[in-house]
């Protein structure tokens, strides 16, 4: 059985998103996307943007969960089919809360001839792929992810995506 989960990814190039912070510029010119950030929505509705949002972030100090609204220009959300709940996305996540940010494993990305990962820190892009259960997440820029899900999602409706 597949169920659907929504993907939400932070726009961080400036003409985008004046908003946008200089690591998120620098996140977007070094893998060439205009994403920067990406975060695990569950509970998600449409009609207020609220969600409850998991994901690993830096300036947070690693995996963790918040409220998020999503509805502002500097996100885009996307719907993509998976065979997890969200309370098993949610129940998943909080299994790895206080697991710090993996800044070598973000270089590693970068840098692909050098192995930096680490099983026990997570970058964005890196924790969300796994929870969907994608094959080597650690290899997935939030502007990879995007494309990866883009080749499988169901909805191709633009308010979306």
């Amino acid at each position: 059985m597949s169920n659907y989960t929504f993907i939400a990814f932070y726009k961080g190039v400036k003409t985008e998103n004046p908003k946008a912070k200089l690591f998120d510029r620098l996140v977007c010119f070094v893998t060439g996307s205009k994403y920067s950030h990406v975060e695990l929505l569950v509970g998600y509705n449409p009609l207020t943007g609220y969600a409850d949002a998991y994901s690993s972030s830096g300036r947070d100090g690693g995996v963790r969960h918040k409220t998020i609204d999503v509805h502002t220009p500097s996100w885009d959300v996307f719907m993509t089919p998976c065979t997890r709940t969200d309370w098993e996305h949610a129940s998943w996540f909080q299994s790895l809360f206080g697991q710090k940010y993996d800044w070598l494993g973000v270089l590693g990305v970068v840098l692909p001839f050098r192995k930096m990962h680490s099983e026990h820190r997570w970058f964005c892009s890196e924790v969300v792929a796994a929870s969907l259960g994608i094959q080597d997440s650690h290899k997935l820029t939030p502007g990879k992810l995007h494309r990866v899900l883009n080749l499988v999602s169901v909805n191709k409706n633009p308010r979306y995506n």
